[in-house]
């Protein structure tokens, strides 16, 4: 023992004595001095890193806790420390941890006489101050320092000690270890378990006062990045220093992540929070227990400072090193609430905002930096991936997208704070729509404009036009075929472009190219533009190009003539008749003229004729005829053509022209019977060319014209066929009346020598029967007897025998005399099923009168079947029953034949259709029936489903007006005038129900054709049979139902 210590010991004892006298109470001043008994851990861990102890131990047995580190040994000096109040040795080293004298103290919470045992000293401290040689041995290592710390204290038991600090040591945490200097290892034993905590530092190359500290445990490691800064501090140099602990993304790339437990630290940890995401360390002076610092202190003041002026200056290295990204800007001080408040928050939180708005630090989406006044936000990554560094500049005075990344969803706080506080504006696809110009849009390619399309798609309310009409809808963002711009509507909302066409268009269209991506296309159509209105651009272009006088075949005639074929193939059937009739009133078909002039002219349809062989013979020499020109098949496919321009009236056959009549007085006088008129007219007919054609006749040409003649009323019925050979006079008096005279072309027939007979003689149809025209004339066409009867024939022999002479003849002219007798021998033995099953009208449907009426059938008397299991021997009502009897009973009385009877019963519906009809306008034959169409031009349809093959299903004719069908007519037919049952099957009578429940009953009717066949037919036209039904007006027998 030296003398020095001795003193030492003597002088303790002494104050130990005085401060008794005086009532001083170590226990409740020193013991009380931490709120955390085994807080002492740390004051143990501060001496041995002061001590530059590299390693330090701690084994936690029962009774004691024995402490072993590698630092300096103990002088005397530090004796005097850690047993003094207030003294310390550190106190001008303000870089030293222990500076205050009072951190071994803390080892009193739970022990009234820790041992040490270091160097030459081997010292048990009792009175919490005095210093006196140990009364036990143990012994070290070289260079080994042990602290032994009994569980003596004399207010906790042993267990409550060894518990505390038992959970202390396991709690230690890892970055203990962060900011010491010396310490790089920390090993504790407890009986149930050991552990270990490393560190180790390595310096980041190439940038100063940097470095990564790994930490190490026996179950986890961490990272950090250390940055520090040298300060002076009363003319002495200290260190600040920040951490940001490092973690992996989910790419597996090293990042900054934030550090939720963030107290202040003054080499360990302090009781200070600082709200912040990573951790910042500094000489800080702090109370005595080094639990709390006092901010308002002047030196404390500018360590904060300097703490801040670090951050800021960090930011620079984290970029260099690649960590500056959205990840990294997160955990920076973003909460102006917080920074408010909270002093240490409020100095880094405006150290940061200074160095973003004066250095690029901001990461932006294509990977560089930039300073807050340069960038912008983006709601959407869309905007940036094709509004580019130039085009931001150009609209909104910027350099630069920030990272994407940044977004209200993902980054809130971020995104808040670069708003608010750093003033980057967020701009969004409104802001930028409200901005485009014509100009900047022709700088950018046509892929930029798919993708602007292709991100519209996303963006309604910009372009749609509910609620408040979209900005878009009256910007120029359409690019059209010759790369100009245009909005899709004006500012009447409008439309003024349209999808492109498969021909050329005089409107404006979209540029093809954007409407091959098929999300551009359907941006286009969503946005409501569509192929233009091909009737609306025949109306507005194409019709007034060829309605003026001596139209002008241009370069676009072709383009032009495809749209009307187009129109034609395409025009919904409510709307054809119309359309055919205004481009029959165009002159724009291609023809050429009939004189080898080679002239060429655009005509109506009625003005040309098809270029075929029999035509241009037939027509040889005669001027003034045109013919359709070949280029139209040749441009497009002949069928097509010849389809459209057939409906539009260019003939096949020599026309039928209506000329001035020239009827003589005498003549018209006879036709009105010798009555009087107040108004007369008359119209006749020319046969086209005919008059050139017969006068230099010959063999070919005469069957030429025959041929053309049944051409010409082939496709017609009967009656108009027979209307084909007739003009028409009429006069008025009191009321209209017409009466029919043979055309003049048909009086030039009769005249003129033309037919060849078998002798190859010219006659005329008066000098030659039929039967004695050459063989190579046609014999058989469909309306060829009327033409016969139109020329009047020298009537043959069998043409003079009565009407039935002449069928029987008819029916047996091929037959041998030989068959003939077999037929008749076999017929007066037995009639053939098939006779007994044929009907033969007496009467042609075309022949008999017109008879109709509409039925209103009055209520049916319906027996009461109900009480008959009361009595079954009386029955009620007996007569009623008696009826209804005969009704179950009744068969139909129509025979097998019921096609022929039903097709009869059509034919003269069809008939009393036309009859009817025929009152309220001109009849234009169709395929299916007729067209009416009145004086003002407007018309309607009369439709027979079953005219050339049984079609209809439900009904057998409807009647059509402007595109809606109005009336269904079944027709049934019976041979019979007396009542019978007459079948109706299931789908007509459902069809009828179906539009009585839709309160369209009115539109369906039976017509009933009652002695079918016969001189004394007539219909009956029963309406709304579901309504009779329901009514009680119509009996119905028998009921099938399906289950």
């Amino acid at each position: 023992m030296n003398s020095e210590f001795l003193k030492l010991i003597e002088k303790r004892g002494k104050l130990v004595e005085s401060l008794k006298e005086n009532n001083f109470d170590f226990n409740s001043i020193l013991a009380g001095l931490y709120t955390d008994p085994s807080h002492f851990i740390y004051e143990l861990l501060q001496n041995a890193e002061d001590e530059g102890a590299k390693e330090i131990r701690f084994e936690l047995l029962k009774d004691r806790l024995d402490v072993y580190h590698n630092g300096k040994d103990f002088d005397l000096q530090d004796i005097d420390g850690v047993t003094g109040i207030g003294i310390s040795k550190k106190k001008g080293d303000l870089n030293l941890i222990g500076k205050f004298g009072v951190g071994f103290k803390s080892v009193f919470a739970v022990t009234r006489s820790p041992y040490i045992f270091s160097g030459e000293y081997k010292i048990k401290i009792e009175e919490f101050i005095i210093p006196t040689p140990s009364d036990v041995s143990s012994t070290t290592q070289k260079n080994e320092t042990l602290i032994k710390i009994p569980f003596n204290h004399k207010y906790r038991s042993r267990e409550e000690i060894f518990t505390l600090i038992h959970k202390r040591l396991e709690n230690l945490r890892l970055r203990t270890l962060l900011f010491l200097k010396n310490i790089e290892e920390i090993r504790w034993q407890i009986p149930s378990s050991n552990g270990h905590y490393l560190k180790s530092d390595e310096n980041v190359q190439g940038i100063a006062s940097t470095r990564k500290a790994t930490l190490v445990s026996s179950n986890v490691t961490e990272e950090y990045l250390v940055i520090r800064k040298p300060i002076i501090i009363e003319c002495k140099e200290l260190w600040v220093e920040v951490a940001y602990k490092l973690g992996k993304d989910q790419n597996n790339k090293e990042i900054i992540v934030p550090e939720p437990n963030s107290e202040l630290v003054v080499f360990f940890p302090t009781e200070k929070v600082t709200y912040l995401n990573f951790l910042i360390q500094g000489s800080f002076k702090t109370t005595p227990n080094r639990e709390n610092i006092p901010l308002e202190d002047e030196q404390n003041r500018i360590i904060l400072e300097e703490i801040g002026n670090l951050i800021a200056e960090s930011l620079t290295i984290v970029k260099d090193l690649g960590y500056l990204d959205v990840n990294f800007l997160s955990i920076l001080p973003l909460s102006s609430d917080l920074a408010e408040r909270e002093q240490i928050y409020s100095v880094i939180y405006k150290k940061v905002e200074e160095k973003f708005l004066s250095e690029k630090l901001l990461p932006t989406s294509d990977g560089t930096y930039t300073k807050a006044g340069d960038s912008l936000l983006a709601r959407g990554k869309e905007l940036t991936e094709f509004l580019n560094k130039n085009d931001i500049q150009i609209f909104f005075s910027k350099e630069h997208w920030l990272d994407t990344n940044i977004t209200q969803d993902k980054t809130p706080e971020l995104r808040n704070y670069l708003m608010k506080e750093l003033g980057i504006p967020e701009v969004d696809f409104e802001s930028f729509a409200r901005k485009i110009t014509d100009e900047f849009l022709q700088t950018k390619s046509d892929e930029w404009m798919i993708d602007f399309y292709r991100q519209l798609l996303d963006q309604q309310s910009l372009w749609s036009e509910r609620g408040s009409k979209g900005v878009l809808r009256a910007k120029p963002i359409i690019r059209l075929e010759n790369n100009e711009h245009i909005a899709p509507f004006d500012n009447n909302e409008k439309i003024q472009v349209y999808l492109p066409a498969e021909t050329k268009s005089e409107y404006k269209t979209v540029k093809r190219v954007l409407t091959e991506n098929e999300e551009s296309l359907k941006f286009l159509k969503e946005l409501g533009l569509t192929k233009p209105d091909l009737f609306a651009e025949i109306k507005e272009f194409i019709l007034p190009k060829y309605q003026g006088e001596n139209p002008v075949k241009d370069e676009r005639y072709f383009d032009d003539f495809e749209k009307l074929l187009r129109g034609y193939e395409t025009i919904p059937s409510n709307k054809k008749v119309e359309f055919i009739k205004e481009l029959s009133d165009a002159p724009f078909i291609y023809a050429f003229k009939n004189d080898n002039t080679e002239e060429i002219r655009l005509l109506k349809a009625s003005q040309i004729y098809f270029d075929g062989d029999n035509l241009k013979n037939y027509f040889n020499g005669y001027r003034s005829v045109y013919f359709l020109s070949e280029k139209l098949y040749k441009k497009f496919e002949e069928g097509r053509v010849k389809e459209f321009l057939k409906d539009l009236g260019v003939e096949d056959k020599p026309r039928r022209i209506e000329i001035e009549g020239n009827l003589s007085w005498e003549e018209k006088s006879k036709l009105r019977g010798n009555r009087c008129y107040t108004r007369e007219n008359q119209k006749d007919y020319e046969y086209d060319g005919l008059e050139n054609f017969i006068n230099d006749i010959t063999p070919e040409k005469s069957y030429l014209l025959w041929k053309l003649l049944l051409k010409s009323i082939e496709n017609l019925n009967s009656w108009q066929a027979q209307e084909f050979f007739e003009g028409e006079y009429g006069w008025l008096y009191r009321s209209q009346h017409n009466v029919k005279f043979d055309a003049k072309f048909v009086k030039t027939l009769r005249q003129q020598a033309w037919l060849v007979d078998k002798n190859n003689n010219f006659k005329k149809p008066s000098e030659i029967t039929f039967s004695e025209l050459s063989d190579d004339y046609i014999k058989e066409s469909p309306n060829i007897d009327i033409l016969i009867k139109a020329l009047e024939f020298k009537p043959g022999i069998i043409e003079l025998l009565p009407e039935d002479d002449r069928k029987k003849l008819e029916i047996v002219k091929d037959l041998t005399v030989e068959e003939l007798e077999k037929i008749l021998s076999e017929r007066k033995k037995k009639p053939s099923e098939e006779e007994k099953k044929q009907w033969t009208p007496e009467r042609d449907p075309d022949t008999v009168p017109i008879r109709i009426q509409e039925v209103k059938p009055g209520k049916i008397d319906t027996a009461d079947l109900s009480g008959q299991a009361e009595n079954i021997e009386e029955i009620r009502n007996k007569k009623l029953m008696e009826e209804t009897g005969k009704l179950e009973k009744e068969v139909e009385r129509t025979p097998i034949d019921k096609k022929a009877i039903g097709k009869w019963g059509e034919k003269y519906a069809y008939n009393v259709l036309k009859e009817k009809y025929q009152r309220q306008g001109n009849i234009i034959g169709t395929d299916s029936g007729f067209k009416v169409i009145d004086a003002d031009g407007e018309g309607f349809e009369i439709i027979w489903l079953n005219k050339d093959q049984d079609k209809g299903i439900g009904y057998d004719f409807v009647i059509r007006r402007n595109g809606t069908e109005t009336d269904y007519i079944e027709v049934k037919t019976k041979i019979e005038e007396s009542g019978e049952l007459i079948e109706v099957t299931g789908t007509q009578w459902e069809f009828a129900r179906k539009l009585f429940e839709q309160n369209e009953g009115e539109k369906y009717s039976f017509y009933v054709v009652s002695n079918a066949g016969k001189e004394n037919v007539e219909i009956h036209i029963l309406r709304n049979p579901i309504k009779l039904w329901k009514e009680g007006k119509l009996y119905a027998h028998p009921v099938n139902f399906r289950l």
